[in-house]
């Protein structure tokens, strides 16, 4: 029985055993075949990408948990460091408050990301 990665643009999403190479899927996933300790390593937390040479997969990074830590930490201060603009004595019209109230909603909701917390989109801040 092989052991199989399911990647989403590079990135791990799930595994699978196999007697024979997994089928063709369609979009951004495809399978890279691996090793039962990848899986397992994948399984404590360790992020793996597609090896370079195209066959299989290699280990990458930071064990999930740490990327989780780093990630919320960069969150936690990019609200607090926008906690002035909803302030009642800010200097900023009610739409730029409302503005600002929307881009610290969207960094709330980074860990609802479908690649979090290995790929992050991060919201522009409002220029006003």
């Amino acid at each position: 029985m092989k052991e199989f990665m399911r990647l989403r643009a590079g990135v791990v999403v799930g595994t699978a055993q196999a007697q024979q190479p997994m089928p063709a899927v369609a979009g951004d996933d495809e399978w890279r075949e691996c090793t039962p300790q990848q899986i397992e390593r994948w399984r404590q937390g360790w992020p793996y990408i597609p090896s370079p040479d195209g066959d299989g997969v290699v280990e990458q990074g930071k064990p999930t948990q740490t990327l989780i830590e780093e990630v919320m930490a960069e969150v936690n201060g990019r609200i607090a460091a926008s906690d002035w603009t909803q302030l009642a004595d800010s200097p900023l019209s009610e739409e730029a408050r409302g503005d600002w109230a929307a881009y610290r909603q969207l960094l709330r909701e980074v860990p609802q990301q479908a690649l979090y917390p290995s790929v992050v989109e991060w919201p522009e801040p409002p220029t006003s």
